[in-house]
């Protein structure tokens, strides 16, 4: 027989570390899968409350003053405001509200509290819809310290024009 192709009896007893080594790999891979899991669901989470903002802050940029609109010959596009108005003559604020109204009615919702109003600086072509939630991460997350995480984010509304003078 050719001496390098004889098999050679190792000096230590290794027995068994592959699988030691295998099942640590499969533990570790796990691990970092159901981390990834964790966060993606927070974050589509997050995503929702996103998503929410934007349809409330559209939803009341719709509510145009018609009046002021044909009055000033289609120059000046403003938000309709003022006190509640009946349905179907919704104010801007309360198409806003009634958005997230909806929303906050579904189960599992994540919305805490919301404002519908105009911007700080009091445009009346404006909308601003900010939403704030609480954004829950799983089991995994929480070995790691990572609590539920309270999100506020804010969308604006404007109309548009098809001629681009609004």
């Amino acid at each position: 027989m050719i001496p390098f192709l004889k098999k050679q009896e190792s000096p230590t007893s290794e027995y068994g570390f592959t699988t030691a080594w295998m099942l640590g790999l499969v533990l570790i891979i796990i691990s970092i899968g159901g981390a990834f899991y964790d966060f993606s669901g927070a974050l589509t989470q997050r995503q929702k409350l996103i998503s929410i903002s934007e349809r409330a802050s559209n939803a009341g940029a719709t509510a145009l003053d018609e009046q002021e609109l044909i009055d000033s010959d289609g120059s000046n596009v403003i938000l309709k405001s003022g006190s509640p108005a009946p349905a179907p003559d919704e104010t801007a604020i309360q198409r806003c509200e009634n958005v997230i109204a909806q929303e906050m009615a579904k189960p599992h919702s994540v919305i805490e509290s919301y404002v519908c109003g105009p911007p700080s600086n009091g445009d009346p072509r404006v909308i601003v819809a900010t939403v704030t939630g609480k954004v829950s991460y799983g089991v995994i997350a929480s070995f790691v310290g990572q609590d539920d995480q309270t999100f506020t984010v804010s969308s604006r509304g404007q109309p548009s024009c098809s001629d681009g003078s609004c």
